[in-house]
């Protein structure tokens, strides 16, 4: 058999993910996260309070192609006396 014919394995050592590397990684998955649940990133990293009746508006609005919402000035205040 001559050296032509051989076959080599080589095989492939892990590469350690640098900082840089692992940051864009993550950076991605929660891109992801947060684009899919908007109501969770205002309320999580932005660390605005929302009432339930503005999450299910803003995931309905991130849902849906044509949206509209027409509300009266109060309608936070209302919507809590409800209860």
């Amino acid at each position: 058999m001559s050296e032509s014919d051989k076959i080599v394995i080589r095989r492939l050592k892990k590469k350690r993910a640098t900082l840089q590397e692992q940051y864009n990684e993550n950076f991605e998955a929660w891109v992801g996260y947060w684009r899919a649940n908007p109501q969770r990133f205002i309320t999580e990293y932005l660390g605005l309070p929302l009432y339930d009746f503005q999450k299910v508006l803003i995931w309905e609005m991130n849902n849906t192609a044509n949206y509209i919402f027409i509300g009266s000035r109060g309608i936070a205040g209302r919507y809590n006396q409800m209860y």
